[in-house]
């Protein structure tokens, strides 16, 4: 009897410690986000979905090495394998050395490709830590090239290896601005790893208005890596409009089993709600229809002009374009 009291607790350590390490095991799989992680110390796929789902709904296929280290991600669009994933290929695949990583691109036959930022590899350099301080774009024939006028982004990193600063820099080393014309990006992260802040600093450290008048951009995300909100402050961490997306606070709500949001809404400075939005979603999850409502509910025009958008898409579900209409009905 007193055998079975002692081995019991331990029983009870083992399943814990066992179930703790079955969560931090990345699992091969489809999801619908490839990588949630914005730390840039790992990649950490968002919402598996199961193979039968993954005949319909827009997703990823992520594969890991022995090291637990993702090793390629291919897209599929309405089932079928596509070259339109968001890194600009049907596959990348990730191999590692020592110093750093390396990313290559494949189409849907399985060549190898340059993306559609026109990169065939991007170059990864490791701190003495494993993390990567440092990325390059190259094309196929290994000559260094630039990406949206980027050729190479280099980080820094804090206690915890999350990303610091980001600096991003052309082949003649002209700092190109990044968010909000920020040239220097500092992020802070909070207690879960999840993106908190993104700043502008001066040289002493202190926020400060940037080009567009913008010092930080607060943000909430679920556990799956969604996006809850994004908010515009200033140097005294007051909200303020944005100059181009002319809303203070966004608010992403009535997500579906997909991570989806179907509704947002549009908040001023003052914290009043400007307009609120709808978004259906065709049966892969690709946008069908979005559609603006003022505060009171009614149909409105956005500070866009326009109060509805239907998107669209060629046979194979790739999309084509967005066409709006404001209350009259009229093309916008």
């Amino acid at each position: 009897m007193k055998r079975y009291i002692v081995l019991f607790p331990l029983l009870i350590l083992l399943s814990i410690n066992l179930i703790a390490q079955d969560r931090v095991k990345p699992k091969e799989g489809f999801y619908i986000n490839w990588n949630t992680s914005v730390t840039q110390k790992e990649v950490k796929p968002s919402i598996p979905i199961s193979a039968e789902e993954a005949k319909v709904i827009n997703c990823y296929y992520v594969t890991f090495d022995a090291q637990h280290r993702m090793a390629s991600v291919q897209y599929f669009l309405s089932g079928k394998p596509s070259n339109k994933g968001n890194y600009g290929a049907f596959e990348l695949r990730r191999t590692y050395s020592k110093k750093g990583m390396q990313d290559s691109f494949y189409n849907t036959e399985g060549t190898a490709i340059t993306n559609s930022s026109g990169v065939g590899r991007n170059k990864y350099y490791f701190n003495t830590d494993g993390f990567w301080v440092k990325k390059e774009f190259y094309n196929l024939d290994n000559k260094q090239v630039e990406s949206d006028g980027v050729a190479s982004i280099e980080l820094t990193r804090n206690k915890n290896h999350e990303v610091a600063t980001w600096i991003r820099y052309n082949l003649k080393r002209d700092t190109i601005p990044f968010y909000n014309k920020l040239k220097k990006t500092h992020i802070r992260f909070d207690s879960q790893g999840q993106l908190a802040f993104m700043q502008n600093r001066d040289s002493e450290g202190n926020l400060e208005n940037g080009e567009m008048g913008v010092a930080e951009v607060a943000y909430k995300y679920d556990e799956h890596g969604m996006l809850l909100s994004k908010e515009f402050r200033n140097e005294n961490h007051h909200p303020i409009m944005h100059p181009t997306l002319k809303y203070s606070r966004i608010e992403y709500r009535d997500f579906n089993k997909y991570g989806f949001s179907r509704r947002f809404y549009c908040i001023d400075e003052n914290g009043y709600p400007m307009e609120m939005g709808v978004i259906e979603y065709n049966e892969n999850m690709s946008r069908k229809t979005k559609t603006y409502f003022d505060r009171y509910g009614e149909a409105a025009n956005c500070p866009f002009g326009f109060s509805n958008a239907v998107y669209h898409y060629n046979d194979k579900g790739e999309f084509v374009k967005e066409v709006r209409f404001n209350l009259a009905g009229e093309e916008q």
